[in-house]
């Protein structure tokens, strides 16, 4: 017995003695996501020419000298965003050069074009959000050009040389792509972002969806936030344009209870079908839709918005 008990005190002593060596045990330091730089000098020097060359104006150039770069990379997130600000920029270019025709032919070319931009831009993002999941901003770029395609397909049906059924079809694909932005949005509210242009552009797409009752608990929720630290008013409060998505929300809400009310209800969401059946008739929302206009005005002033 004395035997085994010097054995066990000997083990510990070098446990104790190797764990000094060491030195104190380090706490394991918490993960940080960026996207990964590249593996080869070479290729990272690639990349920074086509970002080079779209500096100087070549964004064509930019995008062949990217695509095979994507080619020898294909897991670098990094090129795909940079292949998404390319497409941005030639969108925003062709964006410019469709103001000055004035015929509707040229018109519905030019939007055509940029809906082929947008898409390849919508593309990129969403490559590089997948390979690069924790990069919340990713998401974002990625959900604000599927609502930007979905406002195109808006543009072309406002067109009167536009059919019935190609209307329909193109409802369809405004609809699909308005999916695309909340599945993104949401993805990025998945991260815990600062502040609240997130969740409030999330809310906004779910309002677009006809999913008010998801729109309402989000912005509830941001307007319910206590305020930072060492501030009078939280960012909700801060937001003129919150309020007025608050308020834009409340007219919606408003529209369907007295729908509702009147055995005129059209929305299909499940969801808010059941709030209806609960709450149309003892909801408040002109009252809270009022608060949020003065609201929204208290937030605005001495901004630009105000400035005439």
């Amino acid at each position: 017995v004395q035997g085994s008990s010097a054995t066990a005190a000997s083990s510990s002593a070098k446990a104790l003695s190797s764990s000094a060596k060491k030195g104190p045990v380090q706490r394991k330091r918490k993960t940080v996501y960026r996207m990964r730089n590249f593996k080869s000098a070479r290729m990272a020097e690639r990349h920074g020419d086509a970002l080079g060359a779209h500096a100087r104006g070549h964004s064509l150039a930019a995008v062949r000298k990217l695509e095979q770069v994507a080619n020898d990379a294909p897991t670098a997130p990094q090129v795909y965003s940079s292949l998404g600000m390319v497409y941005e920029s030639l969108l925003s270019d062709s964006r410019t050069k469709s103001k000055n025709g004035n015929e509707e032919e040229v018109t519905i070319k030019s939007i055509e074009k940029q809906l082929e931009l947008a898409k390849k831009a919508y593309g990129s993002y969403h490559v590089a959000a997948l390979l690069c999941k924790k990069d919340f901003s990713l998401w974002v770029r990625a959900g604000d050009t599927a609502k930007e395609i979905a406002d195109l397909y808006t543009e072309i049906m406002v067109f009167p040389d536009t059919v019935s059924d190609e209307r329909e079809e193109l409802r369809g694909e405004k609809k699909k792509w308005m999916e695309e932005a909340r599945k993104d949005y949401l993805a990025a509210d998945n991260q815990r972002p600062p502040g609240i242009d997130v969740p409030a552009k999330l809310a906004a797409v779910h309002m677009e969806l006809g999913n008010l009752s998801e729109a309402l608990v989000i912005l509830t929720d941001l307007k319910n936030r206590a305020a930072a630290p060492g501030e009078a008013h939280s960012e909700f409060e801060k937001s003129f344009k919150a309020w007025l998505l608050y308020a834009d929300l409340m007219l919606r809400i408003g529209h369907e209870c007295i729908q509702w009310n009147n055995e005129n209800q059209e929305n299909s969401n499940y969801m808010f079908r059941r709030w209806l059946r609960k709450w149309s008739d003892s909801f408040d929302w002109k009252e809270r839709r009022l608060q949020a206009l003065v609201q929204a005005l208290e937030a605005a002033a001495g901004t630009r918005s105000c400035e005439s």
